[in-house]
């Protein structure tokens, strides 16, 4: 039988991976610096 503190263990690990995994995939999938427009005018280059 498990015990509340073995449960509380388990629930506060599950929760400190899946807060990693969503850090990190916020990291990778940042987006890329965009060209600012100049005088109304977009350089496509």
């Amino acid at each position: 039988m498990m015990t509340k503190r073995k449960i509380i263990l388990i629930l506060g690990t599950l929760v400190l991976i899946l807060t990693a995994v969503r850090l990190v995939w916020i990291t990778l999938q940042a987006t890329p610096d965009h060209p600012d427009a100049v005088q109304g005018v977009l350089d496509l280059q």
